[in-house]
């Protein structure tokens, strides 16, 4: 489980990084000794005390983030060199400098699946191994208990390094890590933890990707196109990390967030690409608006017309800025006023019904069509008032037949009576909605133009 109020800065020039403590209940340590210093079962136990795992979770602008396991395993060397200075907790990426850290520092997929080993000598960037994957493929003789190997624990002929040619299967002792209640501590990390042998090693195939003669003061390669020598490996050779993406930021200021609410608030806006109406409202406001989003009293979120911001709740971000239906209802908002109604819209109280019951058709439209008929409806509220459940079927009904049963968004300018019907479900909404709403009055001539302006059959998808 991550500790997200514990997070390290870990950006780069080019990257939004942190990592993150995780409290572990059960993980496994690799004990590399590609460099083949001295190993025996005590050592091998001594580094496994030091390690430690945390998320590593980055990205590059706007585009979609990744979430990555790094595991630090110090030589003994250092281990003991350090004695009682040694903390877990100051050893980071952005530190293996200044720590003048020697050990290897381990990348994996959240699924387990190992990318990267990075071998560290007094602080500076050694050796950069990669993991291939050989499912199925074996090593060139059958495990053997990795304690019966003699001089070679966990080593490989680094005899002849050729750029990336040279791979070789290797032993790499495993040591299994249980406990009861552990969390990145520091002082003294073995507290109701139990560390255990593995009885076999695992046979792993590893590349050196080193070029020649690395590490050089002059290397004939750009070793760094993310610039950070401790993640560089992460920019796969450009300067393109991730995948995806969404437009230019210039629309929506996060500049009061902190690192971790940044990154939280990033998990909704990637689950934005999943639906595409909500994803439309969010690069309207990208390339046609201007709003900040900040942290402060509120119930879960609310946009101010006037300061031009939107306020989340600032003692629940993990629940508030991750909420895509959230975000989406705020930024359709923004969309509102700043592109449609202006001066009208700040002229208003704060959740007046036009406006409000306008974001619910809009985002039932869309969950009608992304997740089906079952959420239609969900702000109808005052199920003891005769009358509601037919009220709300024939809402639901309407959604239906706006989308055609889910299959398609509407252009609305083309539904012959469409602004009748709209603001005859609104004058019925006035009666079984959501009590914070329907206390304002129905303005009987405010049609739904934010509406027929977004469905206007020019979408930028329709699925």
């Amino acid at each position: 489980m991550p500790l997200w109020n514990l997070y390290k800065n870990a950006n780069t020039p080019k990257l939004t990084a942190i990592e993150v403590p995780i409290v572990q209940t059960r993980s496994e340590i690799s004990i590399y000794n590609l460099d083949q210093q001295e190993a025996s079962s005590e050592i091998n136990l001594a580094r496994a005390k030091k390690s430690f795992t945390r998320l590593l979770y980055y990205k590059q602008g706007n585009k979609t983030g990744r979430q990555l396991l790094v595991t630090y395993v110090p030589e003994y060397e250092y281990i003991m060199d350090k004695k009682d200075s040694y903390q877990k907790k100051n050893i980071q990426l952005r530190s293996l400098a200044s720590l003048n850290y020697s050990g290897y520092v381990e990348y994996r997929e959240l699924n387990g699946k190992k990318l990267s080993v990075l071998l560290f000598k007094n602080g500076q960037l050694n050796r950069r191994y990669s993991v291939k994957d050989r499912s199925g493929q074996g090593p060139p003789s059958s495990p053997r208990l990795w304690q019966q190997l003699s001089g070679s624990l966990g080593s490989m002929d680094v005899s002849a390094y050729g750029g990336g040619a040279n791979c070789d299967w290797v032993c790499v002792p495993q040591m299994v890590l249980i406990c009861t209640g552990y969390m990145e501590a520091g002082d003294n990390p073995d507290e109701d933890c139990d560390w255990y042998e593995s009885d076999y090693c695992n046979y792993e195939y590893v590349c050196d990707d080193s070029p020649p003669d690395y590490p050089d003061p002059d290397p004939p390669y750009d070793p760094n196109p993310c610039s950070d020598p401790s993640m560089y490996w992460m920019c796969e050779g450009n300067d393109d990390p991730g995948s995806g993406g969404n437009g230019s930021t210039d629309g929506i200021k996060t500049t009061t967030l902190s690192p971790s609410e940044k990154l939280l608030l990033q998990e909704a806006i990637d689950s934005l690409d999943n639906k595409c109406g909500f994803k439309t409202i969010y690069n309207k406001v990208m390339t046609e608006a201007n709003v900040e989003i900040r942290m402060g009293v509120t119930s879960i979120a609310v946009y101010n017309p006037d300061t031009k911001t939107i306020t989340y709740n600032e003692n629940i971000p993990e629940y508030t800025l991750t909420n895509v239906g959230t975000l989406a209802h705020e930024l359709f908002h923004v969309y509102q006023h700043q592109l449609i109604y202006g001066a009208t819209m700040e002229g208003l109280s704060p959740n007046h019904i036009n406006i409000e019951f306008e974001q619910i058709v809009f985002q039932d439209i869309v969950k009608r069509i992304s997740n089906g008929p079952s959420e239609v409806g969900d702000m109808f509220k005052q199920t003891t008032i005769a009358g509601f459940t037919d009220a709300k079927d024939q809402y639901k009904l309407w959604i239906d037949t706006l989308t055609s049963n889910g299959a398609a968004y509407p252009d609305l300018n083309s539904i012959s009576g469409f602004d009748a019907a709209y603001m005859a479900h609104l004058n019925v909404y006035k009666i079984y909605g959501h009590s914070s709403y329907i206390s304002s009055n129905v303005i009987q001539n405010m049609l739904p133009s934010a509406l027929k302006q977004l469905f206007n059959n020019n979408l930028d998808c329709n699925n």
